[in-house]
């Protein structure tokens, strides 16, 4: 009687535990806070999830999400520095948001998501410095969007994106200097517009599409004006395949990866947090797969992220100055062998 009183009694645990264990939330899913964030257990949700809150710093224990069934919103976090960690989400069913988030200086980690059923929308993000990742995105659902972020100096390089199903948007984003991406890009169904971008002077990224697109196909408006001077105003197809593609970058890959390889076995020796050295190894990692798979471009943007994190860890106090300005300038020397 005791024994079967005991087994009742452990079903009965099982059958009341908590629904945070299930790997699948149904519906919609709102974190407001750094305690929800780290409590996150799903690799599923059915509904649109948002993340939005003024303590949440870090969104390391999203790395188990696979899908979202409607859209992903990351938008006003106070102190939202690095987002990286999102390398399991393969499936989102609606658009990814990523507005008014003042702090944010670096934002990775989506290399593993092929398609979007909506927006690709970065608005309005005051300290954000660089966007990397999604090397295997070959679809945006609805719009491509990049507007009002003034520190911005790098998108991605969208490697495999071949059709964005309604429009580009590159707007007023005043630090931002060339477009060397989009090379595999063949459809923009409606409106293309990279406008008021201040420091804009190259649209390389763009030869081989205008190569096979000109006149422009798509069925809304069409206008490349108020960048940089060194592009006429406005720009036409003409005057990008004039300028040509983009040069070949010229790099020592071997010497590059081999410094990689160093630094990851010097981070493994330095007593760091496991947590910090895991995800800085695992950085280095990706870096080192773009640079063997000859994505020059992307390796650079995820060293320039690195560093960034680097910062941002220094900030928080999970490493020491001497600790953060030695890393940082490890990762520099990487940077200046793959520019050599």
């Amino acid at each position: 009687m005791n024994r079967m009183l005991l087994v009742l009694l452990a079903l009965s645990s099982i059958l009341s535990a908590p629904a945070a264990i299930a790997q699948t939330y149904t519906g919609n899913l709102f974190l407001a806070s750094q305690a929800e964030v780290d409590a996150f257990s799903y690799s599923e949700v059915t509904g649109s999830l948002t993340i939005s809150g003024a303590d949440i710093e870090d969104l390391s224990a999203l790395s188990v999400l696979t899908s979202v069934g409607s859209n992903l919103s990351i938008d006003n976090n106070l102190t939202l520095v690095v987002v990286d960690g999102f390398e399991n989400l393969t499936q989102l069913g609606g658009g990814l948001f990523v507005y008014y988030n003042p702090n944010l200086i670096s934002f990775s980690g989506f290399d593993a998501l092929t398609a979007t059923g909506d927006n690709v929308d970065f608005w309005y993000n005051d300290s954000l410095v660089d966007v990397a990742g999604f090397g295997s995105l070959h679809t945006a659902g609805w719009s491509l969007e990049f507007g009002g972020n003034p520190a911005l100096t790098g998108i991605p390089a969208f490697e495999s994106l071949q059709t964005i199903s309604s429009s580009l948007f590159i707007l007023d984003n005043n630090s931002l200097a060339a477009i060397t991406g989009f090379g595999a890009l063949q459809h923009v169904d409606w409106s293309f517009q990279i406008n008021g971008n201040a420091a804009l002077g190259e649209l390389c990224g763009l030869y081989d599409y205008f190569s096979a697109n000109d006149p422009y196909t798509g069925g809304g408006a069409f206008s490349i004006s108020d960048n940089h001077p060194n592009l006429p105003n406005p720009a036409t197809i003409a005057d990008v395949l004039a300028a040509g593609p983009c040069a070949a970058p010229q790099t020592d890959a071997p010497s590059a990866v081999q410094l990689i390889d160093d630094l990851i076995v010097d981070i493994g020796e330095m007593g760091l947090p496991r947590g910090t050295s895991n995800s800085m190894s695992k950085a280095l990692g990706k870096a080192k797969k773009s640079l063997e798979s000859g994505r020059v471009d992307s390796a650079l943007n995820q060293l320039n992220d690195l560093i960034d994190d680097i910062r941002a860890q220094e900030r928080r106090g999970k490493i020491d100055s001497a600790t953060a300005d030695h890393l940082a300038d490890a990762v520099l020397v990487i940077n200046s062998a793959i520019n050599i």
